[in-house]
């Protein structure tokens, strides 16, 4: 478990980094207290055929692929709707990539670096917490889309597991569960400056229409399938390699300034090598 001030430090980040929003605070998710925090400027969480996906690169989403959706079905968000145009499914994993049409306003970095005891934030545009049960929430008819934080308890059977633990003690200030429609939806690391990192694809939970102390959430461990999802979307990667090729040959040739990548591009592609990243063995 993860000293106070550790904790504390992760939640301050988090919310230094949400000085603008994407939306209002919702209830989805499900959140103790029943109210979201607030979404990060540089969060790329939208819906897709009435779940949720992630946005992984200008004209990709992945989500989870029982979630479905046709070919050119449509993603929404902050706001603005985007047309699939292909759907990839992979052969065995619960997870399916979308490439939209148009240029996605930015996108999250895909990292393989995670382990149990990590703190996390989760991203879903599922149903929102309804009345209150014992040690939790009933599941409305609702839906919006929510942040949250929670604690990695295991990395196991190719999945990132969490506990929703409530409002005892040592649970997060925004600790939060899946609830229906939330799948497809993100669960990120966060880097000392802020950049969140794609982790894992939410995909499942233990008991239906209620989170409560105890209720388990699953994802897919993404660390698994990096070699996929380059297969699919490695042209993007390699046009991002050779921009920041460019960009340090005319750092080397000039004193001009060159151009620093947006937030959720390619930040962390410069020396991570995001389809190479390994995951750490689980603590």
């Amino acid at each position: 478990m993860p000293h106070a001030n550790a904790r504390a430090a992760f939640i301050a980040v988090a919310a230094a980094f949400a000085s603008s929003f994407l939306a209002a605070p919702a209830s989805a998710l499900i959140v103790v207290g029943g109210a979201g925090m607030d979404a990060p400027a540089h969060g790329f969480v939208g819906s897709w055929n009435g779940s949720t996906a992630v946005a992984v690169g200008d004209q990709w989403i992945l989500t989870a692929a029982h979630v479905g959706g046709r070919v050119r079905g449509t993603f929404e968000m902050g706001g603005e709707r985007y047309r699939g145009v292909e759907r990839f499914v992979h052969e065995s994993a619960d997870l399916a990539l979308v490439r939209i049409k148009g240029e996605l306003s930015g996108w999250h970095a895909i990292t393989g670096d995670v382990s149990r005891g990590d703190d996390i934030l989760l991203a879903g545009a599922g149903r929102v917490a309804g009345e209150t049960v014992r040690d939790g929430f009933a599941w409305s008819s609702e839906k919006a889309l929510t942040w949250g934080a929670n604690e990695v308890n295991s990395i196991r059977d190719g999945r990132i597991v969490f506990d929703y633990d409530g409002d005892r003690r040592g649970a997060h200030d925004f600790e939060a569960g899946f609830a229906m429609n939330d799948s497809g939806g993100g669960v990120f690391t966060l880097t000392d400056d802020g950049e969140l990192l794609l982790a894992g694809i939410a995909r499942g939970v233990s008991e239906l229409g209620v989170t409560r102390r105890g209720s388990t959430s699953y994802a897919v461990l993404l660390a698994d399938h990096l070699d996929w999802i380059a297969s699919v979307i490695g042209e993007q990667a390699d046009w991002r390699a050779g921009w920041l090729e460019e960009q340090a040959l005319l750092a080397s040739l000039s004193e001009v300034a060159v151009e620093t990548p947006a937030p959720g591009a390619a930040a962390v592609l410069a020396l991570a090598g995001v389809w190479s990243i390994r995951r750490r063995r689980s603590r």
